[in-house]
Formats: C-alpha cells, structure tokens, sequence
C-alpha cells in the first residue's frame, strides 16, 4: 500500500537538517537507490536516496523546512499491502531508555543542578550562560549550541532527548524559564551598551542597482558568514614573520632528490622539518 520514508540518522549525531531541495515530485516513478531529496546540515548537504521502488504518492513536507530524524519526507505506493518505514517510531524516540539509564548511573550528576539553591550565574557579554560544568561532555549539533547561546541557557544543565544523549533544540525550549530567565535578563543591559558578535550588517546597495541580483545564503553559507564574522570580533588578527638559514638543507635535498625519485620517493622538505621536531623533542626530554 504506501512506504513512509522518513528522516533517519544520516551520521553520528546528524538527526536533524533542513531541507534543501526535493529531487521528485508526485506522481514520479522511482526506483531502489533514485535520489528523494537533499538534506543540509550545518557541516554538509546530503542526498537521501529511496530504500524502495513505487510511486510518488505524496511529498509530506517543503523545501527549507526544518526536520528531524522520524519527520515524514515522502509516501511512496510501493505496491505492497500494509505500511512500512525506513525509521520505526521506536527509532525515532529511543532516546527515553537513553536518558532514564543516564539517570540511573549517575544520579548526583543530575540532580546537582535541582538542589542547588544558588541562582544561576549571569551570562557574559552577548547573551552567552557561562557552563555550570565546564568538564561535562555535552552532545549538540553547533546550530543547537547556538541556539542555547542566543536563548542564555547553559547547555550543560539540558536534559538530552535526543538520540545517544544528544540535546535538541526542542531541549532549549523545554529547559526550566524559571532557570534561563535570569541570565537572559541579566544580559539585557551590557548587551545594549556594546554590540553583541556577529551583528547583522546592512548590506551595501550600489548606484546600479539593475547591473546586480541578490540571490539567498544556503544554510551552510549562513553559518560559515557568521563564524568568519565572529572571528573577525573576538579573535585577535596577528602574523608571525620569522627567517631561518636553511641553504644547507636545500642543499642536502637538491643533492639526495634523484636518488629518492629512483625509489620512487618524493623527497621534499617535511622531512627534513619533522627530523629537526624529532630531535628537538629528544633534547628536551
């Protein structure tokens, strides 16, 4: 009757994405192995390919519209009686023996935040909620950690939902107001007073507005603009310039270069650059 494809795990901790762009449309025929749709995440864009052979019966959901692993993408008649899926509902929300195994073997850890009647400590400059533990191994993709970051909540008090333990943003939402309220007032006044990184820019408009076209940053793009941007603001630019007499190295390499490339070796000069870390590293031990 109808195959449900759905959104699965496209990697070791890639369970969510937007979508970039389908590849077919109702009414198409495809096969085991055609191209369905291309999914993009913040490290990469990733085409899914249909798991049967049927027809396109119904594309369950837009482009650019964001999605998670067990979101229906496309119903397929692949003329089989009942209805079957590539990722089970179990799959998809297996994360709940997950977390309850999590709780169980280390009960202090989580409920260390709980009894604390401290408040929680005022974010920095931006909105950013310091780590309450710096050292806890936390499960994000970058977009979720961001997200965290613009709401001022501190990742490492999230209990994770998702899949191996891995926060999700639905996690951000669901994370105590009572908790996440403070630091994001407290960082109202100094983010007013300075601008935070990563300021949006007003795009330059020239005299011949006709002679150009303005066309929409991918996902990745708008990622890799902000991050450039944020390193331009927080990280200092500085260029280190030092000369080193290595005429006797050339030398060395221009005299033993044909004798490598007879053995089929390329002689070029990291070697000569790891030998001298080797015995540098010997020296100092």
């Amino acid at each position: 009757m109808a195959y449900k494809f759905r959104l699965p795990e496209m990697g070791e901790g890639l369970t969510e994405g937007d979508i970039a762009s389908f590849l077919v449309k109702e009414g198409d025929q495809v096969k085991d192995g055609d191209p369905l749709v291309e999914i993009q995440t913040d490290k990469s864009t990733t085409q899914l390919v249909s798991p049967v052979a049927g027809t396109i019966k119904k594309i369950e959901a837009k482009e650019d519209d964001h999605v998670e692993k067990g979101n229906d993408l496309v119903l397929i008649d692949d003329g089989k009686d009942g209805v079957s899926t590539n990722v089970d509902a179990e799959d998809a929300d297996d994360s709940a023996d997950d977390t309850a195994a999590e709780e169980s073997s280390a009960p202090a850890e989580s409920e260390a935040p709980a009894a604390s009647s401290e408040p929680a400590p005022a974010p920095k400059q931006g909105g950013v909620a310091p780590l309450a533990e710096p050292n806890k191994l936390v499960m994000a993709m970058p977009s979720v950690r961001q997200y965290a970051r613009d709401k001022g909540v501190d990742i490492s008090l999230v209990q994770p939902s998702g899949n191996h333990g891995q926060v999700l943003k639905i996690d951000i939402d669901n994370f105590n107001g009572n908790a996440a309220s403070a630091p994001a007032a407290a960082a109202t006044a100094p983010a007013a007073s300075a601008p935070a990184a990563g300021n949006a820019i007003k795009p330059y408009e020239g005299a011949g507005k006709d002679a150009e076209t303005r066309e929409p940053l991918s996902k990745m793009r708008q990622i890799i603009a902000k991050n450039m941007r944020d390193s331009v603001d927080i990280s200092p630019m500085v260029t280190v310039f030092a000369n080193a007499e290595v005429s006797k190295m050339m030398a060395n390499r221009k005299k033993y270069k044909a004798i490598a490339a007879d053995q089929g070796i390329h002689l070029t000069f990291l070697p000569y650059v790891v030998k001298a870390l080797i015995a540098m590293m010997r020296r100092s031990t």
